[in-house]
C-alpha cells in the first residue's frame, strides 16, 4: 500500500466532495446539461440564511466547518452538514480505492467513477431521476478505460454496456405490459449500461442481485420506520453494488472474486 497515494486520495476526497456538493444543491429538474454547467458556475457560494457571499477562508474542505463550528460566519446561523458528510464521505470513498488499487493509473480512472455514482446517488435519491448528462459520459468512459486495459477488456465492455441497456429496458416492457405503468425508467437502462461498459457483461448478473438485495434491504428498513414510500430510487442500490465489483475486479487482494468467481 501506497501510503502518499491514500493521503493524497483524503485530501483529494475532501476537495471533490466540496465541489460534488455544489454540483448536487444546483441540479436543475427541468433543464439541460448546459443550464446545469452554467449553475454551477454561478453564482458564487453564499450563505442560504443571509446572502452573504462567502470567502475562500469559508469554504476549505471540512476545515472551514469545523473552525466555524458548523455556523455562518456573518449571521452565525447553523451550517447544513449535509456538506460536511459528502466531503467527509467522498474522501473516505476515495481512500478506500487507494487502497484497494494503489496504482496511480488505475486509481484515476476508479476515482473518476467513484464520484460520479456517488453524485447520480444523491440525484436518484432526491429527484428519482438519473441524467443522461452524467449516465451517458460514464458510459463511454468506461468503454475508453476497458480499451486502455485490453481489446479483450473492451470487447466485454460493449457487450455489457449493450446487455445491460436491453436487460433493463425489456424488465420494465414487461412490467408495463403487466401492470400498465413504468416500473423503472429509463435512466436506470442507461446506468445499468453504463455499469456494464465499466465492469463487462460477465458480471451484470452478480451487479443486479446485489442491486435488488439492497434495495429490498432499504424498502424493509424504511417500512420499519414507518415510512409509507411511494416511488424507491434504485440507483444507490446500483451504485453500491457496481462500485463494489468494480474495486473487487482491479482490487489487489482479489477477495471478492474468489468469493464470486468473477
Amino acid at each position: 500500500m501506497d501510503e502518499w497515494l491514500v493521503i493524497a486520495a483524503l485530501l483529494a476526497g475532501a476537495v471533490l466532495g466540496s465541489f460534488l456538493c455544489l454540483v448536487i444543491e444546483r441540479f436543475p429538474m427541468d433543464a439541460n446539461a448546459r443550464v446545469w454547467l452554467a449553475r454551477i458556475c454561478r453564482p458564487a457560494s453564499a450563505c442560504i440564511s443571509c446572502g452573504r457571499r462567502l470567502a475562500l477562508r469559508d469554504l476549505l474542505p471540512l476545515i472551514s466547518w469545523l473552525m466555524l463550528r458548523g455556523c455562518c460566519r456573518y449571521c452565525h446561523q447553523p451550517i447544513s452538514r449535509y456538506s460536511y458528510y459528502l466531503e467527509s464521505g467522498t474522501a473516505l470513498l476515495l481512500a478506500t480505492v487507494a487502497v484497494s488499487c494503489p496504482h496511480p493509473a488505475l486509481f484515476a480512472w476508479l476515482a473518476l467513477f467513484s464520484c460520479a455514482v456517488l453524485v447520480l446517488s444523491e440525484i436518484d435519491r432526491r429527484h428519482l431521476l438519473l441524467p443522461d448528462a452524467i449516465t451517458l459520459p460514464l458510459l463511454w468512459c468506461g468503454l475508453l478505460f476497458n480499451l486502455q486495459l485490453s481489446p479483450l477488456h473492451l470487447q466485454h465492455a460493449l457487450l455489457g454496456a449493450i446487455c445491460g441497456y436491453i436487460s433493463f429496458r425489456g424488465i420494465n416492457q414487461v412490467y408495463l405490459w403487466l401492470r400498465q405503468q413504468e416500473g423503472m425508467g429509463l435512466g436506470d437502462a442507461k446506468y445499468f449500461a453504463a455499469l456494464g461498459a465499466w465492469t463487462g457483461w460477465l458480471s451484470l448478473p452478480l451487479i443486479a442481485t446485489l442491486a435488488a438485495a439492497i434495495g429490498i434491504l432499504g424498502w424493509l428498513v424504511s417500512r420499519l420506520k414507518g415510512q409509507k414510500t411511494i416511488r424507491q430510487p434504485f440507483g444507490p442500490s446500483l451504485s453500491v453494488a457496481g462500485w463494489s465489483v468494480l474495486i473487487a475486479q482491479h482490487s489487489e487482494t482479489d477477495w471478492f472474486n474468489l468469493l464470486f468467481n468473477l
